[in-house]
């Protein structure tokens, strides 16, 4: 769905820290949005480009466009730019894979039906052959480098890292680290041992900020019985932040408010001659000859 930015969006995206860019916020009053039509955004998540939102959790980023609504992105997600999906393919088990056969709007296809066919042409609509995928999940801490080519409807699980230029068509593995085309798995993160004490943890439930003292220099297995110590004597608890549900913005693209224009002193109409000579009177070279002028 698309809206048009209106104060009441902006109003609601600034008091539950949604941004979108690095130093704040791009946005302006009037800009236009592309969003779903349910899910929300947790604070602390910003989309840096693009018009385009989905979906995200706190301290996740995408400095590429996001380019389509149905995807959903968990905590501490970090997405270079340039992120693409393969687009919808053709059909290979029909006569032809030409889109005659689902695309009866495509004018090179709708202005033949009508100029040589007798009533209508019968055609399939696209999902008759090509169901829609399920969303695309970015779980926690992924990590997609730039340039990243997605099949729609993958999972990219925790902690997962999709190197640069990859062409991923399934799902990775938590921790797995996959590149080239199509996207293979090159290795791990962590050993069997470390990845499901880590998926055991479920750190990112938490803030960051809590991690305080922590040396993040430290040997992975120190950090966690650090971390674990942490959880388990109830030092630190869940994060749990602010929402911003579609819902709402969609609800506020409804609203009518007038807001007044600040109103200001008019200054008086000053007389050009006037100003002149009281410049003139206020330099201090006419003050000492109207001193010497006096003392003669």
């Amino acid at each position: 769905m698309k809206i048009k930015l209106n104060p009441y969006h902006l109003e609601l995206l600034l008091q539950n820290n949604i941004f979108t860019s690095i130093c704040g916020n791009r946005l302006k009053l009037g800009d236009e949005i592309i969003i779903p039509e349910s899910g929300f955004m947790e604070e602390y998540s910003s989309f840096n480009t693009g018009n385009c939102f989905c979906p995200i959790g706190s301290f996740s980023y995408s400095n590429a466009a996001i380019p389509r609504v149905d995807i959903k992105i968990g905590r501490y997600n970090s997405i270079a730019r340039g992120l693409n999906f393969v687009l919808g393919k053709h059909p290979l088990e029909m006569i032809s894979t030409s889109s005659f056969s689902y695309d009866s709007n495509f004018v090179i296809f709708k202005n033949p039906n009508l100029r040589f066919v007798q009533g209508e042409f019968k055609t399939l609509g696209y999902k008759d052959f090509v169901p829609p995928p399920p969303p695309t999940t970015f779980e926690n801490d992924v990590y997609v480098c730039a340039n990243a080519t997605l099949k729609p409807g993958i999972t990219l699980h925790t902690g997962c890292v999709v190197g640069q230029n990859a062409l991923v068509t399934k799902d990775v593995p938590p921790f797995a680290v996959v590149g080239g085309i199509p996207a293979r798995i090159l290795k791990y993160r962590f050993d069997e041992v470390i990845r499901e004490r880590i998926l055991r943890l479920e750190w990112w439930k938490y803030g960051f900020f809590d991690f305080k003292g922590i040396d993040l220099k430290s040997e992975i297995n120190c950090y966690l019985d650090e971390l674990e110590s942490r959880i388990q004597s109830h030092r630190i608890i869940p994060f749990t932040p602010k929402k911003v549900y579609f819902e709402d913005l969609i609800e506020r693209s409804k609203a009518k408010k007038v807001y007044p224009i600040p109103q200001t002193q008019p200054q008086q109409p000053q007389n050009t001659l006037t100003g002149a000579t009281s410049r003139v009177q206020s330099h201090l070279a006419y003050k000492l000859g109207s001193a010497m002028i006096l003392n003669s």
